[in-house]
C-alpha cells in the first residue's frame, strides 16, 4: 500500500514550522489563499468557518475581522504556533482530518479542505468529505484545492507536485 503522506527523509523538514511557512511562500501559498477568500469564500461579518487541515493558521491573515474562525490540523507544532500566533482570532485543535474534533456539533457557513486531499488515501478523503458536509449549515459552502495530475502538463510541473509530501495527487475525474 502507497504510504499518503511522506515526513521522512528531507520532507520531514516540512514538519517544522518554519519550514513549512517557507515553503508556502516560496510556493505562492499566500497569493492562493488572498484568492480564494476573495472570489470564492467571500466572508461576510459574523460567518462561521472550519478550516481543516489549517497548518499554522495563515488563512487567517487574509480573513477579515468579525468572523468565527475554527482550524484543526494533525501537526501538533503547527497548531501551538498558531494558538501563539493568532491567539483570540481563531479556535486551533489538533486532530486527524478524520478524527471528530471537539467542537463536533458546530455548523459552519464555510468548511474548506486546501491542499489536504491529496495527503489522504481513497478512503480518507471520502470520509474528510462527508465529515465536511456534515459541519455544514443548511446553505454552507464546502471548498477544496488540491494539486492535480494533468494528461498534458508540462514535466516540471509533474515532477514538483511529485515531491509533495501528500503522495495521493490524483487525475481531475479522481477528485470527483
Amino acid at each position: 500500500m502507497q504510504e499518503s503522506h511522506i515526513k521522512t527523509g528531507l520532507r520531514k523538514i516540512l514538519e517544522i514550522p518554519f519550514f513549512y511557512e517557507m515553503s508556502q511562500i516560496l510556493g505562492g501559498g499566500d497569493s492562493v489563499r488572498k484568492r480564494i477568500v476573495k472570489e470564492y469564500i467571500k466572508p461576510f461579518n459574523g460567518a462561521s468557518i472550519l478550516d481543516i487541515g489549517c497548518g499554522t493558521g495563515k488563512m487567517l491573515d487574509f480573513l477579515p475581522q468579525g468572523i468565527d474562525y475554527f482550524g484543526y490540523d494533525f501537526n501538533q507544532k503547527n497548531i501551538e504556533l498558531a494558538r501563539k500566533r493568532y491567539k483570540n482570532k481563531g479556535n486551533f485543535f489538533l486532530a486527524r482530518v478524520n478524527d471528530n474534533p471537539e467542537f463536533h456539533q458546530k455548523k459552519f457557513d464555510f468548511v474548506f479542505a486546501i491542499t489536504v486531499l491529496h495527503h489522504l488515501s481513497d478512503e480518507e478523503a471520502g470520509r474528510l468529505i462527508s465529515s465536511a458536509h456534515s459541519f455544514l449549515k443548511p446553505k454552507g459552502i464546502f471548498i477544496s484545492l488540491d494539486p492535480v495530475f494533468l494528461e498534458k502538463q508540462s514535466l516540471l510541473a509533474r515532477f514538483i507536485i511529485s515531491k509533495d509530501r501528500g503522495q495521493m495527487v490524483r487525475y481531475p475525474e479522481g477528485y470527483s
